[in-house]
């Protein structure tokens, strides 16, 4: 379904994007989250739903559906706030740690924060052919940028 043609609700939204995760065709005639019961009853899995945030009450809305129809299936849900429903279980994560902005630091110091070394870690996954990637002074100015981001941003 293109959305731009057809604008969605939050809720297809969050079902489309977890039917699409999971490989499950529209039905004509029914609603995205039945199919998705249908397909999970019985199922024994845990189904992860990252960034809920910005779509906190759709995601929240499906997610207690899910749960009270498949008993077999767990959510882990990562989100700034709780899905508030029933038989949550909310644990805090801090934030990793940052470089300030105030001035240049060495690239060996850098690797000292959290971020910049998931960076580099994740970085290394990607291309495994180049696992001799490290973090060097054209990264800089993109360090700098993600210091000065509010929490959870994604520029």
């Amino acid at each position: 379904m293109d959305g731009g043609a057809c604008p969605l609700s939050e809720e297809g939204l969050v079902a489309q994007e977890v039917a699409g995760a999971l490989e499950v065709t529209e039905r004509p005639g029914e609603q995205l989250a039945d199919t998705l019961v249908d397909y999970l009853t019985g199922k024994e899995m845990l189904l992860v739903l990252d960034n809920c945030e910005h779509l906190i009450d759709a995601t929240a809305r499906l997610a207690d559906r899910l749960l009270r129809s498949c008993p077999r299936l767990r959510i882990l849900a990562t989100s700034r706030e709780p899905l508030s429903i029933a038989g949550e279980a909310v644990l805090q994560v801090d934030p990793l740690s940052l470089p300030d902005t105030g001035g240049p630091a060495s690239i060996d110091g850098l690797m000292r924060y959290e971020a910049l070394r998931l960076f580099v870690d994740r970085a290394r996954l990607r291309r495994p052919i180049s696992l001799s990637f490290r973090l060097g002074t054209s990264h800089r100015p993109t360090t700098n940028r993600w210091a000065t981001l509010p929490p959870g941003s994604k520029k």
